[in-house]
């Protein structure tokens, strides 16, 4: 059973994603459609989201993200979860 709850960590993937679409929208005052997959999001917001998980997790994950293949925020999750559970990434001395 993983230590993260998959379903939560999905929910908080696609929370700090439109987050960090609104931070980072150049008219963030209006509506974002709210993204379903990673690529909706774009590299920079991705590289945000990431560090933004890692902080949350305490695992680092951007020196990892070139054997994350997936494309959809389950696939991100599931990336992260085997990190976390596996010990891989995890931050030194955390």
């Amino acid at each position: 059973m993983p230590s993260i709850d998959r379903d939560e960590l999905i929910a908080q993937i696609k929370v700090q994603a439109m987050t960090v679409l609104m931070f980072t929208h150049s008219e963030p005052q209006y509506d974002l459609p709210e993204p379903d997959q990673m690529e909706d999001i774009g590299s920079f917001a991705v590289v945000q989201l990431t560090l933004m998980l890692e902080d949350l997790y305490n695992v680092e994950l951007l020196e990892q993200m070139v054997d994350f293949k997936g494309g959809s925020f389950e696939d991100f999750a599931d990336f992260i979860i085997e990190r976390v559970d596996t010990g891989q990434g995890a931050v030194p001395g955390a």
